[in-house]
């Protein structure tokens, strides 16, 4: 639900964290809310990645100033798969089929 609420933003604003209309597919196609959500939604796992191996790198050089030995990290988790355009489309008409009078 988040992810096609973000979707709406896009869409609504056009462009969104570096999000330009130009670069991905044209109109509202659930492949072009795939493409944008897809963008966002990676450019905030690279955030976090960034952030989680800036955290490892200062964690080691603190531990090895103390003269104590560098731990092993864990990996970071991949990129998630990302829902087809299919899939979209489903949600988008469940929800408009769910505010439609009775």
């Amino acid at each position: 639900r988040p992810a096609v609420d973000r979707a709406r933003t896009v869409r609504s604003k056009g462009e969104a964290g570096g999000v330009h209309q130009a670069v991905v597919a044209p109109g509202n196609s659930p492949t072009a809310v795939r493409s944008q959500v897809s963008e966002v939604h990676s450019e905030e796992w690279l955030r976090k990645m960034l952030l989680y191996l800036t955290d490892c790198e200062l964690h080691r050089k603190g531990l090895l100033g103390m003269g104590r030995p560098a731990p092993l990290y864990a990996t970071p988790p991949p990129f998630p798969h990302f829902p087809t355009p299919r899939w979209f489309l489903s949600v988008y008409v469940r929800d408009v089929w769910g505010r439609l009078p009775e």
